[in-house]
């Protein structure tokens, strides 16, 4: 995403930085609340939850040269002020901020609330935005004492229980990567929380296991990210891990060299998740089955 022409950064940001992969249960934004998954009882919600009856939204956000630029050089927008709830026994940390219909930020894996930095900025201009750190993320206290701390389910009912102590009603819910999967099993187990629902870069193993060659390239993902990956967290070579999970998932053994120092500080500070998932089995346990 970084050390390219200007015109290669602009398609790369269009492509990935701002599109969502939106789902809804019904063909329509639900601006009407009888029409919102409020009124979709779970049981429905499970029984019918099936990528044939979703619609695709593509956002793709384009930038003027200056925007762009100042994308590029990464200055960060003036942070909101940090606060703290009390849910299932941790103090959990976010922002939020703007006015209007909340908008709920699920960050993934190696980040935190900060990573949605510029889509705080833009969204928080006609809505309500919130962004929290995930249960292990920074600058939240937990610690993961083995890998059965880290399920999609408790992360889930982290989130859900989130959502219900700010009391905001249904809210217009995007995840990325873990997180998205965290979003998408809070959709599924209370419909009523969410007006709305989109993923970027969601990890399903279960459709990649059902297409052609899907145990291949989850067996060469084990082998050409997770095992080094996990060799560079038990020789404490923290940066070497993550760049082995960056180049894993991007494709790009050069992508982690062009991620500015702001965001590689970020990743370092968020590395407990990474560190337990030494096995794909770990880290897709109880994941949603899409069929």
């Amino acid at each position: 995403m970084f050390g390219k022409t200007e015109s290669e950064e602009k398609e790369k940001l269009r492509k990935s930085s701002f599109l969502f992969l939106s789902f809804f249960y019904k063909i329509n934004l639900c601006p009407n609340p009888k029409t919102s998954f409020s009124y979709l009882k779970p049981s429905i919600m499970k029984k019918n939850f099936s990528p044939l009856i979703f619609f695709l939204i593509v956002l793709l956000v384009s930038f003027n040269n200056n925007n762009l630029h100042s994308t590029i050089k990464n200055k960060i927008p003036p942070a909101p002020e940090l606060k703290s709830i009390f849910i299932n026994g941790d103090s959990i940390h976010y922002i939020d901020t703007g006015k209007g219909d909340p908008v709920v930020f699920v960050h993934g894996l190696l980040s935190d609330y900060r990573i949605w930095w510029f889509q705080i900025d833009a969204f928080a201009k006609n809505h309500r935005v919130i962004a929290y750190s995930r249960r292990f993320a920074y600058p939240n206290k937990q610690t993961i004492n083995d890998s059965e701390d880290l399920t999609v389910i408790s992360q889930s009912k982290d989130l859900s229980e989130f959502l219900k102590a700010l009391n905001l009603g249904p809210v217009h819910l995007v995840g990325h990567s873990f997180g998205a999967t965290t979003a998408l099993e809070t959709t599924i187990n209370h419909p009523e929380l969410v007006r709305s629902l989109s993923l970027c870069d969601p990890f399903f193993p279960s459709l990649i296991q059902s297409a052609p060659g899907g145990d291949t390239v989850l067996n060469n993902f084990i082998v050409k990210t997770v095992v080094p990956m996990t060799e560079a967290f038990k020789n404490n070579d923290s940066e070497s891990a993550v760049r082995d999970l960056i180049t894993g998932v991007m494709g790009d053994s050069l992508y982690y060299s062009r991620i500015p120092p702001q965001y590689r500080e970020v990743m370092m500070e968020n590395t407990a998740e990474a560190r337990v998932c030494h096995s794909v089995k770990i880290f897709i346990r109880n994941l949603p089955v899409m069929m």
